[in-house]
């Protein structure tokens, strides 16, 4: 269970957020506390969603956009390509492009104090109904310049991954290890490194009177 229960976040989040039903049309459509990292509500009305998010592993609040596939949210690509469609984007994102000013006011809210958190909820249901009204009335073009803005970031900082294995390894080995990652994702670059393995048994504990003069034993 997280450490926000579903039914309390949702009454957070309603008076910020009822807009979305009045106003556009949306329905909250699920909620979830299932894990101890977040508590999040979905709005949606096909084919956009939003998710609002405690996040306990970030400390802070979020709000993400969702563009839906077959009416359902889909999951979150692990590694970025120039093929990789971008469904699914916090508004922080779409606050670098159009509203940075404010990006940098919300960063200033971090923290999940109640105080702190109405804040932050309230700029981001203005920042939406400022900056992504289109994305509100179910236009999914605002996902063409996020897809150029999170790919050229990525072009900037190039994705590897790095995978450990112990000094003296066999090929065999570090090559399953290599394809377990090529699994995932078979056009991620992978650097392997070795670690050393540690040399003999545990050190034996020496008490204050086992210890000669000089310090040796």
């Amino acid at each position: 269970m997280s450490v926000l229960a579903a039914e309390e976040w949702r009454a957070i989040v309603a008076p910020h957020f009822g807009f979305l039903e009045g106003r556009f049309h949306w329905s909250l459509t699920a909620e979830d506390d299932s894990t101890n990292w977040e508590t999040t509500v979905t709005y949606a009305r096909d084919p956009a969603a939003l998710i609002v998010r405690y996040s306990v592993e970030f400390n802070r609040t979020e709000v993400e956009l969702v563009r839906m596939v077959d009416g359902k949210i889909p999951p979150v690509p692990i590694f970025i390509h120039a093929d990789t469609r971008i469904d699914r984007c916090d508004l922080d994102n779409l606050l670098i492009l159009k509203a940075p000013s404010v990006l940098e006011a919300l960063r200033r809210l971090g923290g999940l104090k109640r105080p702190t958190l109405q804040r932050a909820l309230a700029l981001q249901a203005d920042a939406l109904q400022r900056y992504a009204l289109e994305f509100l009335w179910l236009d999914m073009s605002v996902f063409d310049e996020l897809d150029q803005l999170i790919k050229a970031r990525v072009a900037t900082n190039p994705q590897r991954v790095t995978v450990w294995v112990p000094q003296g390894a066999s090929e065999g080995a570090t090559a399953k290890t290599v394809s377990d990652v090529h699994r995932v994702d078979p056009q991620i670059p992978v650097d392997v490194r070795e670690y050393s393995r540690p040399v003999g048994g545990k050190a034996k504990r020496r008490w204050p009177w086992q210890q000669r003069a000089g310090g040796s034993s």
